[in-house]
This record gives C-alpha cells, sequence and structure tokens, in this order.
C-alpha cells in the first residue's frame, strides 16, 4: 500500500522538484567590472602622426621677357648666347670658340639700356692676336670699366686676356694677357674668374671635360690673384691649401663679393667620359677676406651639411654681399641640391632652395644673386609640350627662400639649353638665348626680364 503524506502546496512543489531533478542554488550573476583603459588609449594621439591634408603648391607667378636681344650681325660661335655677363651696366654675350686660323678671332656683343630701350653696340668685339686652335671665351666677368676672359691652348700655359672700356667702336680695346708664373706653366689657368673690388681672382684647377683624356691633377692647385697699380693688372699672390690635404680640387668654382673671395673645395668633379671619379682630401667651401693692409687671411671654412655627403658639394657658387649659395651635386649623377648662408658674423646656413616637381638634375646649371632674389636657371626642367628647361626666382620669404617666378620666354628658345647664362643686376635678370640652328635661332643673343 502506497503511502501519500499530505503537505502544502510549496512543499510538496519542493518534495517533487527533489525527485526529479538535482539541486542547484540560483544566484544572481555578479555585476560587471569596469574595463580600465590602458595609458596607450587613454592618451590622445599625438599630431604628429595624423596625416596632413595635402596642400596644392603655390603656382609660380609667370613673367615674360621685357626685351629680346640679338647679335647685330652674324655669329660663328656654335653656341653663341651660352655664356654672359654684366660688365656694370653694359650685357656682355659672347659663346666659346676654338680658332681656325689666326688673327682677330671671337664675337662678343654688348647691350645697354638707353631710356628704357635695350640696344647693342654697332660691332661686335673680339679677341686679337690668336693661335690657331686657341679655345676662347668660356666665360666672363668685368665691370664698367673692364672685362675678363680666359683662353687656353693645348701644349700652352692658359691665359686671360683684358679689356679696357673704349667708348668708341665696339666700345672695348685689348690691352693685356695675363698669365701664370713661368715656373708654374699651367693649362687650366683661367678655368673659372670672379671680379671683386679691386681685385681679380683666377683659378688653375683643372675642371674641364676634354672628351675621354684625363685631368691634369695637382695636390694643391693655385687660385691666382691680381690688383689694379698704374693702370694694368699685377700678379699680387695666390691662396692654395695645405698640400698635405691633397684638395686637388681646390677652386673648381669661386666667387667675389667685396673684399671677400669664396673659393670651393669639393670632394669630387664630374668626370670625363670613361675617366674614373678622383677624390680630394677634403670638402669645403673657404671663405677668405682682404685685409685693409691687402694681406689676404682664412676667414671661416664651411663643411657640408650633416645630411648632404655628397661630393659635389661646391661645384657652383654665388656670392653678394652678405648671402653666399652653394651647389652640391651628387658624382657621378647629377642630382642637385642648392644651399644658402648668410653672414651675421659667422656664416650659417639658412636655408634650401627648393625646385618644384618639373626639376630635374640641372637645377642650378646656372644661377645669380639679386637684390632680394635667387634665379636657377635649369636646362633639365619639364616645360610646355616636350620642351626642356626653366629659369625661376626665389624671393626671401619669413623661414627662408621661396620660389616665385617662372621666366617664360614668347619666342623660341633652344631645347635643353635654356638656363644656361643666368646672370643678375639689381631687379634685371638676363638669360643666354642660345644660337641653334635646329631651333631657327640665328644669331643667338638673350633674353632680358625684370622682377617685380
Amino acid at each position: 500500500m502506497i503511502h501519500v503524506s499530505l503537505c502544502s502546496f510549496d512543499a510538496c512543489r519542493s518534495v517533487a522538484l527533489s525527485l526529479v531533478f538535482p539541486c542547484v542554488a540560483l544566484q544572481a550573476p555578479p555585476a560587471p567590472t569596469p574595463a580600465v583603459a590602458s595609458p596607450q588609449e587613454a592618451i590622445d594621439r599625438p599630431a604628429t602622426q595624423v596625416a596632413p591634408e595635402p596642400v596644392a603648391p603655390t603656382p609660380l607667378i609667370v613673367l615674360g621677357e621685357s626685351a629680346v636681344l640679338d647679335a647685330s650681325q652674324p655669329t660663328v660661335s656654335p653656341t653663341f648666347g651660352s655664356v654672359t655677363g654684366w660688365a656694370g651696366s653694359r650685357l656682355i654675350v659672347t659663346g666659346p670658340e676654338r680658332v681656325r686660323a689666326g688673327g682677330f678671332n671671337g664675337q662678343i656683343a654688348t647691350f645697354s639700356e638707353s631710356d628704357g630701350a635695350w640696344v647693342g653696340t654697332r660691332e661686335l668685339a673680339g679677341i686679337s692676336d690668336t693661335t690657331s686652335m686657341e679655345t676662347m671665351l668660356q666665360s666672363v666677368v668685368g665691370n664698367d670699366e673692364w672685362l675678363f676672359t680666359s683662353s687656353e691652348l693645348q701644349g700652352r700655359a692658359g691665359q686671360v686676356v683684358v679689356w679696357k672700356r673704349e667708348p668708341s667702336a665696339s666700345g672695348w680695346k685689348q690691352v693685356q694677357r695675363l698669365m701664370p708664373p713661368v715656373t708654374r706653366a699651367e693649362q687650366a689657368f683661367g678655368s673659372a674668374l670672379a671680379l671683386g673690388d679691386g681685385f681679380l681672382a683666377v683659378s688653375a684647377v683643372d675642371t674641364r671635360f676634354r672628351g675621354e683624356q684625363g685631368r691634369a691633377i695637382v695636390d694643391a692647385p693655385r687660385v691666382y690673384l691680381f690688383t689694379l697699380k698704374d693702370g694694368a693688372w699685377t700678379g699680387a699672390g695666390s691662396l692654395s691649401p695645405d698640400p698635405a690635404l691633397k684638395a686637388i680640387w681646390f677652386g673648381g668654382a669661386i666667387a667675389a663679393s667685396g673684399d671677400q673671395l669664396a673659393i670651393a673645395s669639393p670632394k669630387a668633379w664630374q668626370p670625363s667620359p670613361k675617366q674614373p671619379v678622383q677624390e680630394s682630401g677634403e670638402s669645403a667651401v673657404h671663405i677668405y677676406r682682404r685685409g685693409a693692409n691687402g694681406v689676404w687671411a682664412l676667414r671661416q671654412s664651411i663643411a657640408p651639411p650633416a645630411d648632404c655627403a655628397w661630393g659635389g658639394f661646391g661645384n657652383r657658387l654665388g656670392l653678394r654681399g652678405n648671402l653666399l649659395v652653394v651647389r652640391a651635386t651628387d658624382i657621378p649623377s647629377t642630382v642637385a641640391r642648392m644651399f644658402t648662408y648668410e653672414d651675421g658674423g659667422t656664416w650659417v646656413q639658412s636655408g634650401e632652395l627648393k625646385g618644384n616637381a618639373s626639376s630635374g638634375g640641372g637645377f642650378g646649371t646656372s644661377f645669380d644673386l639679386g637684390d632680394g632674389f635667387i634665379a636657377v636657371g635649369d636646362t633639365t626642367a619639364k616645360a610646355a609640350g616636350d620642351r626642356v628647361g626653366a629659369v625661376t626666382v626665389f624671393v626671401s620669404a619669413p623661414g627662408g627662400w621661396s620660389e616665385r617666378y617662372d621666366l617664360r620666354p614668347s619666342v623660341p628658345v633652344a631645347n635643353r639649353r635654356y638656363g644656361v647664362g643666368v646672370v643678375v643686376r639689381e631687379r634685371t635678370v638676363a638669360v643666354g638665348r642660345m644660337k641653334s640652328e635646329t631651333d631657327g635661332i640665328e644669331p643667338g643673343g638673350a633674353l632680358v626680364f625684370t622682377i617685380p
């Protein structure tokens, strides 16, 4: 007999459950523990890690030429217009030429501005007493009264031809030839020229491109100095590095302003075809100053920036007052950078000229310093269509130099040659307009631009 006990509903339910299921204690779930952020998650991301919105570069202001200058008669040099210079207020235009027969050779066009218009002289000046196979007019420097150019001849020491201002005829009269001491018959004498206040500096380091021939390398090349005495230019000594340094490219580029002379001593120079890179024992730009007693002293030596180990630091120089511009190239490639230095008692780097996206390895092929601006030629810059070559102008801006103007000619210019022969006087920029039969440019000359 089954005995069933009577119980309350709750008690019976408890018993029934205990017979059918295991007894499980039901508990409320614990409250969630708050998540603790790590310090890295709790700190805002630094702003420097946030990619900024790309900013479109400011378009350059295009300036057209204010004058197109052509030689007054047919020219002989195939590159007439590639060499320019200022002789005071007069613009000099010429081109290298190799003499085929001795006598009077070479052509130099002189232009001047009168009543707002540029005019040329009646004739082209040249060099008298030349010798067959003599190469001349590779560079010119001058002032209101004097004009200088280099001359070289295989197997003979280099020379510098001197003209004096002569109002009649072409305006210049040849009066002298300068040469190195007889004890140093240097063929590269005249490889670079610089004219300061009352002195002429002449480099003798061999930087010539001579086909596949090697260069004449010496351990301590000289930069010779000449001063005006009794109406003639006379030797006044030389500057040279310590021979122990083997600074074989000392004087590769020189620039003068006032009583100061900048002399580049690059680590290397662009080699001639099939020639090895020859390295120097130093890489620096030396600043010399002439004292009141006429004695020269080394004022400062400028080393390349820490982020520029390129051998071609100093392959071109520009000096005007307290501003120095140094071009550097990566040897043996032709990638280029340009650095600015300012003199505030000591020369210190003040910036770097940054070309635009169209700039190429020829950035700084030719450049000059003006009144608050720097004009830079680039024969490799991409231009309209399939043309190559540009000249742009950098102006002083807070924190450095800013590219502002594009000097764009309205007349044809030789392809891959626009950007050579850039010279500046005050607010005027002259750019060589090289002769080119292919581009229909005869006889060659220059373009003049006015900077606002």
